[in-house]
């Protein structure tokens, strides 16, 4: 569910382009500071269901010298300057390169928008080198933003969630590099899955730059976290009510799997 930034090698204002030799090697695309800044001041970022938390975030991670190897996620804001996401979202690079490259976009209630960045890494489960199965061990990441958000972070429902419960990931759509939305999805708790840690979400179809995403219980508070989904055959560009229907699963980790490594920080 991590996606690629090629949106961000652009030809739009911020990236030149260039034709090549399609057998010479993949030439390396890179960004400044300066272009990212150029590109947080395009933010739109909506709610087309008008019941989205201010405390849900788009996330750019980006690799400055490589720009393929940056990615676009989603998080919450779970405490002061607290956000919650996916360790597989910040997993290239040393801590200092993630901080460096991480942008948090926050809508506010008055429409605008509001830019965070990274502070420091608390926490980052090392995936180097994973299998697939490796996902469903710790699969989540908790960053110190450099400045407090002005809303509430999500309480947090320290139990999480179980089987036979109704829960709603707000995940974001990132339609273009500018321009994002925020998707509630309505999804019903399976079985745990082999290793305890995790449980599979039906009706639940997230899609390549959802991972991080909030659970939220029906009492409102955040209830775990997203991490994996089926493929399937909506996407950012699919209408509202397609992209909500759509008969997939997905993975998410209760907080009280999470809590057992982030508890000291939250």
């Amino acid at each position: 569910m991590n996606r690629i930034i090629l949106l961000l090698a652009l030809c739009l204002t911020v990236v030149a382009c260039s034709k090549g030799n399609s057998s010479s090697a993949r030439k390396k695309v890179t960004l400044t500071p300066e272009m990212m800044n150029m590109l947080m001041a395009q933010q739109d970022l909506s709610c087309p269901t008008g019941d989205c938390p201010d405390s849900i975030a788009r996330l750019f991670i980006i690799n400055f010298e490589d720009a393929e190897n940056s990615s676009m996620c989603s998080g919450s804001l779970v405490g002061e300057r607290l956000l919650l996401t996916n360790s597989h979202c910040i997993e290239h690079g040393s801590l200092e390169q993630v901080c460096d490259g991480f942008y948090a976009v926050f809508k506010t209630q008055a429409g605008g928008y509001e830019i965070a960045r990274c502070n420091q890494v608390l926490f980052r489960h090392n995936h180097i080198g994973r299998s697939r199965t490796d996902l469903s061990n710790q699969d989540y990441a908790l960053i110190e933003l450099d400045r407090t958000i002005h809303t509430t972070p999500l309480k947090i429902n320290r139990e999480g969630f179980k089987s036979g419960d109704t829960v709603h990931p707000f995940v974001v759509d990132h339609v273009t590099a500018a321009e994002g939305r925020i998707i509630k999805l309505n999804c019903e708790v399976s079985t745990d899955t082999s290793n305890g840690r995790d449980n599979v979400l039906e009706h639940c179809p997230a899609i390549p730059g959802n991972s991080g995403s909030a659970i939220i219980s029906e009492s409102g508070e955040i209830a775990g976290v997203l991490y994996a989904a089926q493929d399937t055959i909506v996407d950012e560009r699919s209408d509202l009510t397609s992209r909500i229907n759509e008969d997939t699963i997905s993975l998410g980790f209760p907080m009280k799997s999470i809590l057992e490594d982030l508890d000291q920080w939250l």
